[in-house]
């Protein structure tokens, strides 16, 4: 019993870690690495920092779900 609550727990925290990187490290990865892109104009930078935060609301609304 002690070893299946473990398991479970070590999968939840597995899932949270996952939620927290899809949802907050890799679009901030993303926006950083388009705000010091130099080849592209600030407005291209603003409109691809907008999708960036576009697409990634969708999956922080299911991660609250």
């Amino acid at each position: 019993q002690y070893y299946g609550a473990r398991i479970q727990q070590r999968s939840q925290v597995h899932d949270f870690v996952e939620c927290v990187d899809s949802g907050a490290i890799s679009p901030l990865n993303a926006i950083e690495t388009i705000a010091f892109n130099e080849q592209m104009s600030d407005t291209e930078k603003v409109l691809s920092i907008q999708d960036v935060l576009t697409n990634k609301n969708s999956q922080r609304e299911a991660a609250k779900k």
